[in-house]
């Protein structure tokens, strides 16, 4: 029994020790998930100058990032995402509109936890966003079409969980808070900024020293002093007479 339980200990040692990290390098990563999107508020040119509130589905997300790792748990990354949305049918028409979300961000991102197999970590980006916004339909008794795009200054909060689960390989999970301002197009402009919500799955794969562990081997004790070894000597013994008396 003992030795069956020093086997596990060992065992579970080293699988532990396996997920630790406390190095540094690239790594890049992919994730998808689902995406809301907040209410819009959208004004077309022009008469009647139609004032319409946008009320948008859940919908797609898929991101793409590069980056690099520093051994004090911080991390810098370029991320390329995009978003999609249905935003329902415009007031008092039965037409659909719809928008493409493009996004370049920079992130700083800090693990709390990076020697350990689960990490949560906290960041915020910036960067350009291109909103493509394309809508159809009859507002107010006016004909719309839109079909253009804006480029506009992005942001964003993450939040999330990685999970170590080889020495190349991190599970995450991870949530956006993306807001852009103001957006114009041919014939029509974004009111309030268009925010969205975004929960994702995804993975990161580490290159180069950041899979492995530099655990320098630990040194082997010296070796205990030997001990001279003193011969064993016979006592020293004097002659003796006896009597011996037999029965």
């Amino acid at each position: 029994m003992t030795r069956t339980a020093l086997l596990a200990s060992t065992c579970a040692l080293a699988l532990a020790g396996a997920s630790l990290a406390d190095d540094q390098g690239y790594y890049a990563g992919v994730g998808v998930g689902i995406g809301m999107i907040d209410d819009l508020e959208l004004t077309f040119d022009g008469a009647p100058n139609a004032n319409v509130e946008l009320d948008g589905e859940s919908d797609g997300v898929a991101l793409l990032s590069l980056g690099y790792r520093y051994s004090n748990g911080w991390r810098t990354e370029l991320e390329a995402s995009h978003r999609f949305n249905e935003l329902g049918a415009l007031n008092d028409a039965n037409g659909t509109s719809d928008a493409h979300t493009w996004s370049l961000m920079v992130n700083a991102v800090f693990d709390t936890n990076p020697e350990g197999a689960w990490s949560p970590y906290l960041g915020a980006g910036v960067g350009a966003s291109e909103i493509v916004y394309s809508g159809q339909g009859v507002v107010d008794g006016a004909p719309v079409n839109v079909n253009d795009s804006d480029t506009v200054l992005a942001g964003q909060l993450i939040a999330g969980l990685g999970w170590r689960v080889a020495p190349r390989w991190v599970l995450d999970a991870g949530y956006r808070y993306f807001v852009a301002p103001e957006a114009d197009f041919s014939g029509a402009e974004f009111d309030s900024s268009y925010e969205h919500h975004d929960m994702l799955v995804g993975v990161r794969y580490l290159f180069g020293e950041s899979g492995t562990r530099r655990v320098s081997a630990p040194a082997t004790p010296p070796a205990p002093p030997t001990q001279p070894r003193v011969a064993a000597s016979s006592p020293a013994c004097d002659d003796v007479d006896f009597l011996v008396y037999f029965e």
